[in-house]
């Protein structure tokens, strides 16, 4: 069961939907600045009339306490141990900056700080049920503190239900049968996936044959995916990379029950070396467990959409408890996602010239690829039960700018390929 985790105080396809990876490509950083500066000027004859007055709001001088105009929880919280997003409004007629501290399991210690908090946004907070078994009421607690006056507090009460006990399987199908060398980046990557899903989904019977790739081995039984994994020739040196996605989807989860990750064999010593293939196989394995592949279901007969804009300049990821780690990062809004590159890049991961060297955006830095806590949090937004402690340290490197020559990254791209998702019910 997993704990309640405590945040130390912040200032701060219709086609088929699998992905290839492409060899390294530069990007070089390209910035205008667009200066527009205007006047009109004109003369004219004084008319005498009535005389016109202006007015001017100024903060009370006289020193009041803050207003919190709401707080409350996301809807869906989801099943035992969840990750609960928090928002909140505040304002204060001085026009004082405001401190923010939200207790959101209700054992009356703050699990988060937010300095400069007058202008609102979300927080998420981990919580688990006192007795695993029993549902459970839970009264969350927000106080807001101008510094000059008593602070004020509001609460909200929610539900948390029991979930199950048992852990998320990762089954990997051919590990044994990969080249000695690359078999701890598998192995090391399903290990790393069940520790951040904590919780076990609705197990699956029989998987059809239709669901899943030709002279692929059947399936009798799906706790919680199965993953095939395999290095086979593609394309030769400097191609095609890899290719990964999953294929069948239950249709009460709308998660993955089985996936494919295909690297060429040409390529994995280059990648081995360098020291990108661990981190090139963890991101793979991420679309299999349905970052950027599951986030919109409706074209398999399922409800979730946790986009907008796809298709246009401006994507956005608006699942809410990624928000609000995206709000937790200093952003406003839904998360930026990648505009430019392939198919296979594009609206799928995060935006590149914003998150940098973070693990999901399209490109794998030759450094560190950081897994944050707003990857895992994307998660959460899926319907995994997620331990957030897990992710990497992370800040965003800087709003809206390319990093110098983006350090040379390597494309993470494609086409998603055949065969298509499959839905089962």
């Amino acid at each position: 069961m997993h704990s309640s985790s405590k945040q130390v105080q912040e200032f701060t396809h219709a086609s088929p939907l699998r992905e290839k990876t492409r060899h390294w490509r530069n990007r070089l950083p390209l910035l205008g600045i667009l200066l527009a500066v205007g006047g009109i000027s004109a003369a004219c004859t004084p008319v005498v009339g009535p005389a016109t007055t202006t007015s001017t709001t100024i903060p009370s001088t006289t020193p009041e306490q803050p207003n919190i105009l709401s707080f409350a929880t996301s809807a869906n919280i989801g099943s035992s141990p969840a990750l609960v997003t928090f928002s909140w409004t505040a304002s204060d007629a001085n026009g004082d900056p405001l401190t923010c501290k939200i207790d959101g399991n209700g054992d009356g210690t703050d699990d988060v700080t937010i300095s400069n908090c007058e202008f609102g946004g979300s927080r998420n907070v981990s919580v688990a049920l006192d007795d695993p078994a029993v549902a459970q009421t839970i009264t969350a607690r927000l106080i807001v503190e101008d510094s000059n006056t008593a602070a004020v507090v509001r609460t909200t009460d929610f539900d948390l239900q029991p979930g199950t006990t048992e852990p998320f399987d990762i089954t990997l199908r051919g590990a044994s049968s990969l080249p000695l060398a690359a078999q701890p980046a598998f192995n090391g990557a399903a290990a790393r996936w069940e520790q951040i899903l904590t919780a076990g989904v609705e197990d699956f019977g029989e998987v059809p044959t239709s669901c899943i790739p030709a002279g692929t081995e059947p399936i009798a039984s799906v706790d919680d995916i199965v993953i095939d994994v395999s290095v086979v020739p593609i394309d030769g040196v400097n191609g095609i990379l890899g290719q990964a996605g999953p294929t069948c989807v239950s249709l009460s989860t709308e998660l993955g029950l089985h996936g494919t990750i295909e690297f060429d064999s040409a390529d994995v010593t280059a990648l081995l070396a360098n020291g990108t293939f661990s981190s090139v196989v963890l991101h793979e394995m991420a679309h299999v467990l349905g970052f950027g592949t599951l986030w919109n279901t409706t074209s398999i007969g399922g409800t979730r959409n946790v986009t907008q804009g796809q298709g246009t300049g401006n994507p956005r990821f608006t699942g809410v408890r990624a928000v609000a780690e995206w709000s937790r990062l200093g952003g406003l809004s839904g998360v930026p996602l990648e505009n430019t590159g392939g198919p296979g890049t594009v609206g799928s991961h995060w935006k590149e010239s914003t998150f940098g060297i973070e693990l999901m955006t399209g490109y794998i830095s030759p450094s560190t690829n950081p897994l944050s806590r707003l990857s895992i949090a994307q998660f959460a937004d899926l319907g995994y039960n997620v331990d957030i402690t897990k992710a990497d340290s992370y800040s965003v490197p800087g709003f809206g700018l390319l990093r110098s020559a983006m350090e040379q990254d390597a494309p993470i791209e494609g086409v998603m390929l055949a065969p298509p998702i499959n839905s089962t019910p």
